[in-house]
């Protein structure tokens, strides 16, 4: 498609949809067809805004969900359960309620165990590796094939846009669809190297690493269909969402859980890592928890201050810009730069990666 002569059709009313964008993307937006808005302006340039409300091939899903797994339905089941409850235990009242309402139908955070969480817009499929791989290759085939865990659509996604500054998809439907891979390679590689290749009959043990994990990629997903970050850079937007969802998973997590191997499998490793040693650096240099959780849960514009002001008198104005714009080559730079940075500090976390280092 030629964007270089872009032709808007409509009137000069606002329609319903262009509201509902503005809602989401809080962009004046103009529209060139039913699927496609414009937006220009001169702090962004070119934004185009591809609308998309499809459900991901859910009655496909349906039927691979019902292949041969590791864990029974009935365990998956209660682990969507668990990570919808845990998460909105820990983090729930951070997210507006107008988006918990329109997701969770007459939810009373007050009483989450008496809530019927199939009634949830979300829904979560947990797929064999093997009808993981096929789903994500054949029939979805636009995802980005790095990541391996599982995905979902968020409500924007923001990339740089080949004919325009940046373009944005937009997801307007009112239903949000998630797809777990079961089994991580990380932690087949973990079962394997202890107790031999598999197939084979797992311990308990074993089955509830599996299950652990599956209620940590379930939650990032989740953490995403909450929208958590979603003005941040993607980078940054994944560290701060997996370090929110190892959280929830597995209890507090400090920086030596992420950066020492404990058996917790960490998506975006590199990039949760850097996030883990900022939040500590934050928490031990007195940044309450409630502000780190308004800045980054709810983009609330005084805590994300305070954040950025904690940066920069700790790093500098170049460095805590380049943190928060997360201008960096690879995941494995933007991490040796905060540690660099963290270690040069007189701090207990500071000396814990200086000595790691070594």
């Amino acid at each position: 498609m030629n964007f270089e002569n872009i032709i808007y059709t409509g009137g000069e009313e606002k329609s319903g949809v262009a509201k509902e964008i503005l809602e989401k993307t809080g962009l004046e937006s103009r529209p060139i067809n039913d699927s496609l808005y414009f937006d220009e302006s001169e702090e962004r340039g070119g934004v185009i805004i591809k609308l998309d409300s499809d459900s991901m091939l859910e009655e496909d899903l349906s039927q691979m969900e019902k292949g041969e797994t590791i864990l029974e339905a009935g365990r998956h089941t209660q682990l969507v359960r668990e990570s919808f409850r845990d998460t909105l235990k820990m983090l729930g009242g951070y997210i507006p309620q107008d988006k918990l309402q329109r997701l969770f139908p007459g939810l009373d955070l007050a009483d989450l165990e008496s809530y019927d969480f199939s009634l949830s817009k979300i829904r979560v499929f947990v797929l064999s590796n093997e009808t993981y791989d096929f789903f994500n290759s054949n029939l979805y085939p636009d995802r980005d094939k790095k990541v391996s865990g599982g995905f979902t659509r968020p409500t924007v996604s923001t990339y740089s846009g080949s004919f325009v500054t940046t373009e944005m998809q937009v997801d307007m439907s009112e239903k949000k669809v998630v797809v777990i891979r079961e089994l991580h390679d990380a932690t087949k590689e973990r079962i394997e190297k202890e107790k031999g290749k598999l197939p084979r009959e797992l311990t308990d043990t074993e089955k509830d690493l599996i299950a652990l994990n599956i209620k940590a990629t379930i939650t990032h997903e989740f953490l995403h269909d909450l929208d958590v970050s979603m003005d941040l850079p993607k980078p940054l937007r994944e560290g701060i969402t997996e370090w929110y969802a190892q959280q929830v998973a597995n209890g507090e997590v400090g920086v030596n859980d992420v950066i020492e191997d404990k058996g917790i499998w960490v998506g975006y490793k590199n990039e949760t890592e850097g996030v883990s040693i900022l939040m500590t650096a934050m928490l031990e240099s007195g940044v309450d928890m409630d502000t780190i959780d308004k800045a980054f849960l709810t983009s609330d514009a005084e805590s994300r201050k305070q954040v950025v002001n904690f940066l920069t008198n700790r790093y500098g104005t170049e460095q805590a810009e380049r943190i928060m714009g997360w201008k960096f080559e690879s995941p494995r730079k933007s991490l040796q730069f905060i540690v660099d940075l963290e270690s040069k500090q007189n701090s207990e976390i500071g000396r814990f990666l200086k000595a790691y280092e070594k």
